[in-house]
C-alpha cells in the first residue's frame, strides 16, 4: 500500500478560508490584488514516514501598508498555528512557523509585501 500526500498550497487555502473569511488566500494573484491577499507557495520539505510528510510553505502577505502586511502576517501565522493543534483537523496535523515574518518587496506591484514560511505536516491518504 502506497500513501499520498495532498497539495500543502490546498490545504493553506481551505484552513485560512474556514479561519478568516475576510482575507483572500489563492495559489495565484489576481490581476488586481484585494485589500488583504494571502498566496501560498510550496518550496519544499525535508521529512517523509509512513504517515506523515513535513511541506514547507512560503507565504506572502499583501496589503495597503506595510504595517498592515505585518499584522496580517500574524493574523495568518496564529490560526494556521491553531488550525494545527485543532484534534478536529484531520489533514494538517501540526503547522510550525519556520521563518518568521519579513518585508519582501513585490519588484512586480506597488503593493507592500511581507512573507513566512511555515512547515506543515500533512496526513497522507492511503491508496490500495
Amino acid at each position: 500500500m502506497t500513501v499520498r500526500f495532498g497539495k500543502p498550497e490546498a490545504q493553506i487555502v481551505r484552513l485560512l478560508a474556514a479561519r478568516l473569511p475576510g482575507v483572500a488566500v489563492a495559489t495565484r494573484a489576481p490581476q488586481t490584488l484585494p485589500a488583504l491577499f494571502v498566496r501560498p507557495v510550496a518550496i519544499g520539505g525535508s521529512v517523509r514516514t509512513a504517515a506523515l510528510s513535513q511541506r514547507l510553505v512560503q507565504l506572502h502577505f499583501y496589503a495597503a501598508t506595510a504595517s498592515a502586511a505585518a499584522d496580517l502576517a500574524e493574523t495568518v501565522l496564529a490560526a494556521l498555528v491553531a488550525a494545527g493543534q485543532d484534534p478536529t483537523e484531520k489533514t494538517v496535523r501540526r503547522v510550525d512557523v519556520v521563518g518568521e515574518p519579513a518585508a519582501y518587496p513585490d519588484p512586480d506591484t506597488d503593493r507592500p509585501r511581507y512573507s513566512a514560511t511555515v512547515a506543515l505536516w500533512l496526513r497522507g491518504t492511503p491508496q490500495p
